[in-house]
């Protein structure tokens, strides 16, 4: 068996860091779990400390400047340093269901072990209304689950109706007090920026979804590093480079249908996407999305985007597994 460590990135919520161990939740084994702490909240960075320390697990802590690629390229740091052959990333408050933990041990059981493995058909956990609380208990927030990065209508996104129907929308559920505050978050420009936005996902991603999340990597290839440019779509960047090595054939890469979900999105409490996007009034919007357009436009120019979709990986399940995903799907008609 390769040796494969899970690495969970923390910055602010303690209730969520001791999920990854818990035995209600992810129970990931104490020694296959590495936690790099990576905030710039002192009281929050000598809680978790102190948790880590009593629970035995394995830590470092690093700088932060605030932004989601310094805390991700410390992991690729330590990964590349240590004796272990693959990763599994779970990133901020997200998890994996006990059944995730399952597919990545067994993935890195193969015979042929894939360097990367990205999500398709992913599964998030959305709230009824965002909590800004960082050391909130999402477990306790009213929420549902949803694919949340699949687009519904890409007519509309490829058009930059998309844009229009967000402003009124956001009027008439007062999400905004008038039009003109509509037109903060989403100016006229954002329209032709949105819709170019879509297309690159719609063509260069999988045709259904918006981003595809990397979770499992092998040192190959954790030296495509997260660009610290951005502070929103730095892990799509990274996928975007691992596709174009993965067509090259410099690494194999393949995409696993989170159907049974593995990895969940935990979205009820603000995180730095959120967050970003509501600067200044929703400025913020169209601050991170204009360079990161830039950045898929560049690599588009450069040849680095393809259209071919990546191979699904075939998980061969055992007779009578049962996939423990804490009820948030009926994950019977996906094994039987």
């Amino acid at each position: 068996m390769g040796k494969l460590k899970y690495y969970v990135l923390t910055n602010k919520n303690l209730i969520a860091l001791k999920r990854h161990c818990s035995p209600l939740w992810s129970n990931i084994p104490k020694k296959d779990l590495f936690v790099i702490i990576n905030t710039q909240n002192e009281d929050f960075r000598a809680k978790a400390e102190e948790y880590l320390v009593e629970e035995e697990i394995e830590y470092c802590i690093t700088e932060s400047d605030g932004t989601p690629s310094t805390g991700k390229n410390s992991f690729l740091d330590n990964f590349i340093e240590s004796e272990n052959e693959y990763a599994v990333l779970i990133d901020g408050d997200d998890w994996l269901t006990p059944h995730g933990v399952w597919i990545y041990n067994h993935i890195a059981n193969l015979e042929e072990v894939p360097d990367a493995v990205c999500l398709k058909n992913q599964f998030s956990l959305w709230p009824q209304k965002v909590v800004d609380d960082w050391e909130a208990d999402s477990n306790t927030i009213p929420c549902k689950g949803v694919r949340f990065f699949q687009q519904a209508n890409w007519q509309s996104a490829l058009t930059g109706q998309h844009i229009i129907n967000a402003r009124k929308n956001g009027v008439k559920t007062k999400l905004f007090k008038n039009k003109a505050q509509a037109y903060i978050m989403y100016p006229k420009k954002m329209e032709r920026v949105h819709a170019e936005w879509s297309r690159i996902n719609y063509y260069y991603i999988d045709g259904t979804e918006t981003h595809s999340r990397v979770v499992f990597l092998s040192k190959k290839a954790a030296k495509y590093k997260f660009d610290g440019e951005h502070k929103v779509g730095e892990d799509t960047i990274q996928y975007l480079q691992l596709k174009d090595a993965a067509m090259r054939d410099e690494i194999k890469m393949v995409s696993l249908d989170e159907s049974i979900p593995s990895y969940i999105y935990d979205q009820r409490i603000s995180g730095v996407a959120i967050s970003s996007t509501w600067e200044k009034s929703g400025k913020g919007f169209m601050q991170w999305l204009q360079i990161l357009v830039e950045k898929y436009l560049q690599m588009e120019s450069e040849g680095l985007l393809h259209t071919e979709e990546l191979p699904e990986i075939e998980i061969d399940y055992p007779v009578g597994y049962v996939p423990y995903v804490h009820d948030l799907v009926d994950w019977r008609e996906y094994i039987y």
